[in-house]
């Protein structure tokens, strides 16, 4: 393939994301690199002496809506539940396999670290990716995490979460290229399209489509395959695209957007204004604290005026020194910074409470969820979004796995006859007594199940649990019989006027 094709697959990918684009103020590289060097404190250069405290409630709110948006969790970062599409003799069996399966990707992938990490993308760019691909080594389905800078789409126009033709583009050194590929790149290729290039550093990209998967060092061309996931064709009629092993994850969406928004980046502004004030309120305290002496008609020698308390200076008969000192009215320094401070919250959707802080009275946990609601009515909309791009995530999982190896106890088909859902923990804490008590009480007056109580407090395997509940209660009742009226559970074990045969037939 001629160079300049291999440039037009990545140009032509650019220009789509340029032309669907609908904000125009910042390229969305641009937009990355703001908001990643807020979120780490770098945003201005080291000797800027217009913000020296650097307070950085940037990386503070991203962390908060990471946090909250997975919640209180004890182990597992996700619990998963898994409902058939249409019920029948063995779609519990199969829906307990494939929930096993869930949690086991998960844990195999590392999910409690990486789901916060791409969390944490989410909320400092807009937008996380995570690639799913076949490690022939561990023989099982990896999950990464792909940089957000690294991943240009481009989409079907009318399903944007469809992705249509995919570039991963990233710096990768020569010496590495070299030993991986067999090839260390071209140093004088034009990379203008590119980020700035680095010395030493070449850019590795590889080029997706349902297709073709294609990887390149600069413009050297070093794979040319057919998409791993696309049926192999057997004749021209039987060939099947196959899939982009990659999902998005749009922090939070606005309408007929690809690219997702940030939770910070309207904060940026209100950040650098409270550093500032706060830096002239340092100042107004400092001059109070050491003021300027204003000296006239002292014709002396100012080294020779002695410094410090109770001095007495000699300026002659015309001198006078007076303290340089503000003579309007006093700017209310504190309300100004406390209103930029309220401002920058409220933008960015987090309550004064989500840092631990009330206002000390005894407010019911009623009106302190109120006080959240701002912060969960945005954990909400993120976890409706993640709960689609998870289920994405896994059935792409299921179909490498069953082409390359075949699935545990079941098959592909099996998993799309499946609703998958994740069970998120809650996002603000919780009185486990007071759940465990709400769930007895639904239990006891028929409204919830078993298994859908073991479900809610956290069970991985809820039916084995119930069957497990069953027959611990049985065998419990039938030590109560055998033992009677005597030692054991005591004479309280059976009902006044009730025999032994009928409650054999009770347990039953």
């Amino acid at each position: 393939m001629p160079a300049i094709e291999r440039d037009l697959a990545y140009n032509r990918i650019l220009a789509f994301e340029n032309a669907m684009c609908r904000r125009f103020d910042k390229p969305r590289m641009q937009r990355y690199r703001e908001a990643r060097d807020y979120y780490s404190g770098e945003n201005l250069p080291a000797d800027n002496v217009a913000q020296p405290l650097r307070i950085n409630y940037i990386q503070s709110i991203a962390n908060k809506h990471t946090a909250y948006l997975f919640g209180e969790y004890d182990d597992d970062v996700l619990g998963w539940r898994c409902d058939p599409l249409q019920a029948n003799d063995s779609s519990k069996v199969l829906a307990e396999k494939i929930t096993a399966w869930c949690y086991q990707k998960c844990r195999q992938n590392d999910a409690n670290q990486l789901f916060p990490i791409m969390g944490i993308d989410g909320s400092v760019c807009g937008d996380s990716f995570v690639r799913a691909r076949w490690d022939e080594i561990e023989q099982r389905v990896c999950w990464e995490s792909i940089a957000p800078e690294y991943v240009h789409c481009r989409w079907n126009a009318t399903n944007m979460a469809r992705i249509e033709e995919l570039v991963i583009s990233y710096p990768m050194h020569r010496d590495d290229a070299l030993a991986e590929f067999g090839t260390s790149g071209n140093t004088s290729w034009n990379r203008s399209a590119f980020a700035s290039p680095m010395l030493g550093m070449a850019i590795y990209w590889e080029e997706w489509n349902p297709m073709i998967y294609r990887v390149y060092i600069d413009d050297v061309q070093v794979r040319d395959d057919v998409n791993p996931t696309a049926r192999k064709a057997t004749s021209p009629l039987d060939f099947r695209p196959g899939l982009i092993p990659l999902v998005h994850f749009p922090n939070f969406e606005a309408a007929h957007e690809f690219y997702g928004y940030s939770d910070v980046d309207s904060a940026f502004a209100l950040q650098d204004e409270l550093n500032r004030k706060l830096a002239d309120e340092g100042d107004t305290i400092n001059a109070y604290a050491h003021p300027i002496t204003v000296i006239n008609r002292y014709f002396g020698d100012l080294e020779e005026l002695p410094v410090g308390p109770d001095q007495v200076w000699n300026l002659g008969r015309e001198g006078e020194a007076k303290l340089l000192t503000w003579g309007g009215p006093a700017p209310e320094v504190h309300k100004y910074i406390e209103i930029i401070r309220e401002i920058m919250l409220e933008t960015a959707s987090v309550s004064p409470v989500a840092y631990g802080r009330h206002k000390g009275t005894q407010q019911s946990a009623i009106a302190l969820a109120i006080e959240m609601l701002p912060l969960t009515e945005r954990v909400r909309r993120k976890r409706a979004i993640w709960a689609s791009r998870l289920r994405q995530l896994l059935q792409m999982t299921a179909f490498i796995e069953d082409r390359n190896q075949g699935l545990d106890g079941f098959t592909y088909k099996d998993f799309i006859a499946h609703f998958i859902r994740p069970l998120w923990a809650p996002p603000l804490p919780r009185d486990r007594l007071a759940l465990v008590n709400e769930n007895i009480a639904l239990h006891s007056g028929g409204l919830r199940t078993i298994e859908r109580v073991n479900e809610d407090i956290g069970e991985e395997r809820p039916s084995e649990k119930a069957q497990q509940i069953k027959e611990e209660l049985k065998e419990l009742s039938d030590m109560g019989i055998k033992v009677g009226g005597g030692s054991g559970f005591g004479s309280s074990s059976l009902p006044e006027g009730a025999d032994k045969e009928t409650m054999k037939g009770t347990a039953k």
